[in-house]
């Protein structure tokens, strides 16, 4: 399954043609770019996709320490420039690749790739050949481009200071609720959104996904010995700490609800200091992140649903997995506990598109809209065959948030349950929405995981204020 990121590559797009026709120089300004993104998502399918287009140098610094990244990148690079009849200057310090890139670039090549540059960047020796080349040589038309992890690449030192340069960021993240909604255009509602949060979104992940079977069909697949869902937490985690089965025993403590630091310290059996800093690490990896409770409390809990539903499920049952013994009951919880993640993840996507609507295009403070639900009841009219109206039931609705500005009132409501929107419930919808506000100065958001009748969409489409969202908008 291949899975297009066309925005991102439009960025690329652009990018090559503003670098082109200012002749490499950037408008008189040194740029280079940083395609960042953390692990598995789909970084390096990405730049290899928009490379076939052009003309290219790649090289991956994947598991090379620096003197093997030396030694390799320059025979690669020494063989590129062979191709071409070009002389290299010896290959044995990066000072030397770097004027070897810049005379490559005279003749025929203009992009310079470098995935996994995360580990060499941060490499002394690198990075002040790399900053010498940009602050001292009379550079050609070169795009550099690299590949990381990092979310900003390493400072200079206080010797270039009076040099300034720009780097770009694109970042590419992981797969939304609408993205995966065109990966699995036939997967509806609570199944949609079930596969959402198994897989977080992680592009790697989400490959390892049969569209054609059930979310619990894939579920059982995916909590076999040999799948690589099993492996990419404790991977990532390997990868990322030195001793990472600590770490794994704080998320753990997170996945079961120990959200405060009191708690998950009870739990773990580790002193304050300890848990603070496990805790203040798996922030900056961006595994946990900070919220508050009802008590304005500091609790921690996950970035990425995968992580919440791997420590819950897969991490006290590694051994059973591994066997291939996971009976029904790992089953039947694991479903429930998945419905549930899935569920809080449909409604937090549904408060990052209403606020990006109430807030970014309104110039609205997010901070002071608060998700405060408000009731309200209205009546529901019908009219008799005579034409005259009367009052047919009454309708009672919670919106989930509202709020009111100088200008406008904001409302949202989730319809959290996977069904048909028909006409009885709609007309008690738009009974309560026309009782309640005043459409000229009220924008309405409703979300809904199933489909809507006609009369729906004609409201919405003679009412601008009036939006209908599917979960193939939640790109948020």
């Amino acid at each position: 399954m291949k899975i297009q990121r066309t925005h991102l590559l439009k960025r690329l797009d652009t990018l090559y043609l503003s670098y082109n026709t200012s002749f490499g120089n950037w408008k008189n300004s040194d740029h280079y770019v940083n395609l960042r993104g953390p692990r598995g998502s789909g970084k390096t399918e990405l730049i290899l996709e928009w490379l076939e287009q052009h003309k290219h140098f790649y090289f991956s610094f994947a598991g090379l320490d620096e003197p093997m990244a030396l030694s390799l990148l320059g025979e690669r690079l020494q063989k590129y420039m062979d191709e071409h009849n070009l002389t290299a200057f010896p290959m044995d310090t990066w000072e030397n690749v770097f004027l070897n890139i810049n005379k490559l670039s005279e003749r025929t090549c203009h992009i310079f790739a470098f995935d996994d540059a995360d580990e060499i960047l941060t490499d002394g020796v690198f990075s002040a050949a790399f900053q010498n080349y940009f602050a001292t040589q009379k550079r050609r038309a070169i795009l550099m481009i690299f590949v990381t992890r990092a979310e900003k690449l390493p400072e200079f030192p206080p010797d270039y200071t009076e040099w300034t340069y720009d780097e770009i960021p694109i970042d590419v993240p992981y797969f939304s609720i609408a993205d995966l909604c065109k990966c699995f255009p036939n997967k509806k509602g609570n199944d949609l959104l079930a596969l959402y949060a198994l897989t977080g979104g992680i592009p790697k992940l989400v490959h390892l996904i049969d569209e054609n079977l059930s979310a619990e069909e894939n579920l059982r697949n995916l909590l076999s010995p040999d799948s690589p869902y099993i492996h990419f937490c404790s991977n990532e985690f390997e990868h990322l700490f030195r001793r990472s089965e600590s770490y794994m025993f704080i998320c753990h403590s997170v996945a079961l609800g120990n959200n405060r630091i009191s708690d998950i310290g009870k739990f773990t059996g580790f002193a304050y200091n300890k848990c603070d800093k496990y805790i203040r690490a798996l922030i900056e990896n961006g595994i946990l992140t900070t919220g508050k409770d009802e008590n304005n409390k500091t609790v921690y809990k996950f970035v990425n649903p995968y992580y919440r539903i791997w420590f819950n499920i897969v991490y006290p049952h590694r051994t059973e997995i591994n066997l291939g013994a996971v009976d029904e009951q790992t089953i039947s919880q694991a479903r429930s506990y998945i419905k549930t993640v899935a569920d809080e993840e449909y409604v937090a996507a549904c408060y990052r598109h209403a606020y990006y609507h109430f807030c970014k295009r309104r110039y609205i403070d997010r901070e002071t809209v608060a998700p405060t639900p408000q009731t309200f009841t209205a009546a529901v009219m019908k009219k008799d065959k005579y034409g005259q109206p009367y009052k047919d039931s009454e309708a009672t609705i919670t919106f989930d948030l509202v709020y009111n500005d100088d200008e406008f009132t904001y409302a949202m409501l989730i319809l959290k349950d996977e069904h048909y929107l028909g006409k009885a419930e709609f007309e008690a919808i738009k009974s309560v929405i026309e009782d309640a506000f005043w459409l000229d100065f009220t924008f309405f958001i409703c979300y809904n995981k199933g489909r809507i009748c006609e009369e729906a969409y004609r409201f919405a489409k003679f009412n601008e204020y009036v939006k209908w969202e599917m979960i193939d908008r939640l790109r948020f």
